[in-house]
């Protein structure tokens, strides 16, 4: 089997995890570093089908996350939506990461970084989140309130 897109230090960190079955060996005081360490052997384990590495990177991802609340880059969503299936849990893990975890604002600051694909997996994960509560958020819904939308006369300045 040839692998020409992985590099061989990807490949010795999958054998370290073959012999282990842990990725301690994955650890660095930089935490983008690991995460791009992590994205990689994931793509090696999705390419070769070995479902229990995934697992094991998806939690470390997760577990990552929480601890220091910095969600995976642009460059790292890019090439997950790059190099996995659409059905894949890495890429829901991406989108919901940033559903939950990371201000609009920064979204709308690196909008032209994120992949088309990703924006509107994103969208449709917000969309959903708005959806669930159905009836009650039809009263939060910004459109409820018209006054929000209509162009009101300028305040005589008080002074």
């Amino acid at each position: 089997m040839r692998l020409p897109e992985e590099e061989p230090e990807d490949f010795e960190v999958f054998l370290l995890w073959l012999y282990t079955q842990s990725l301690e060996h994955t650890e660095s005081p930089n935490v983008n570093q690991q995460y791009e360490v992590l994205f990689k052997l994931y793509f090696l384990a999705d390419r070769l089908q070995v479902r229990g590495l995934r697992n094991a990177i998806v939690d470390t991802i997760i577990a990552l996350e929480h601890s220091g609340d910095f969600v995976p880059g642009t460059d790292l969503v890019n090439l997950t939506f790059e190099r996995t299936a659409r059905s894949s849990p890495l890429r829901r893990l991406m989108v919901d990461m940033h559903v939950w975890d990371v201000r609009p604002s920064f979204i709308a600051e690196h909008e032209a970084e994120f992949c088309r694909e990703f924006l509107l997996e994103l969208a449709l994960a917000s969309m959903r989140l708005l959806c669930a509560d159905g009836a009650n958020n039809r009263m939060r819904a910004p459109h409820a309130h018209p006054r929000r939308y209509l162009e009101l006369p300028d305040e005589p300045t008080k002074g």
